[in-house]
């Protein structure tokens, strides 16, 4: 599981706390309203799996009892709404989940070929949400094909990274002819 690791700083906490208390009252408003195509769960899970190591880093223990009270709080709200509405947010977790193995797809062949530099690359393949929504879905539906495409993506950026390591500013028949590999087999780019 690839969580952030945790932070002892009573800011962090707080904010990561109050996005995690966000998210919730933002999925509420979203099936209230009935917009339910667009709730994506992914950050409510990935902060519920990531705040206790947090919570729990904190030297203070008064400030710590606190959190860890709202935290538990706010994941009574989340079980309530798995209750309520569990189908719906599996199928938006999928969905989302889904939609950020294309862009790590996309990411990846524009990375190498040129058109990303490694920070956008690495900004744009959102890791640790990957990992919260598979934690939630394993068990609750069939991920298994988005799993296969994840570890062929992994195995791809260490290939040719392994093969590059070339700078931004350098690119060789060799690497290019990599990166398009990647891209025709995730048939972004149609063969000639």
């Amino acid at each position: 599981m690839i969580f952030c690791m945790p932070v002892s700083n009573p800011d962090n906490v707080r904010d990561r706390l109050s996005g995690y208390e966000n998210a919730l009252d933002e999925i509420d408003v979203l099936i209230s309203t009935g917009k339910t195509s667009m709730i994506r769960p992914g950050r409510v899970f990935l902060e519920k799996n990531a705040l206790p190591a947090i919570i729990d880093s904190l030297e203070n223990n008064q400030l710590r009892e606190k959190y860890v009270a709202r935290f538990e709080c706010a994941t009574c709200r989340l079980d309530i709404l798995e209750r309520l509405h569990g189908h719906l947010l599996v199928d938006n977790m999928l969905r989302e989940l889904q939609e950020l193995v294309n862009r790590w797809h996309a990411a990846l062949c524009h990375q190498n070929l040129g058109n990303l530099r490694a920070q956008e690359f690495t900004d744009l393949v959102e890791k640790d949400l990957i990992a919260a929504l598979i934690e939630e879905l394993r068990g609750r539906s069939d991920i298994a094909q988005i799993e296969r495409s994840i570890t062929s993506l992994e195995k791809e950026c260490s290939a040719i990274h392994y093969a590059g390591e070339i700078s931004e500013n350098t690119c060789t028949r060799d690497y290019v002819d990599a990166s398009l590999q990647v891209c025709r087999h995730h048939k972004i780019i149609e063969r000639n």
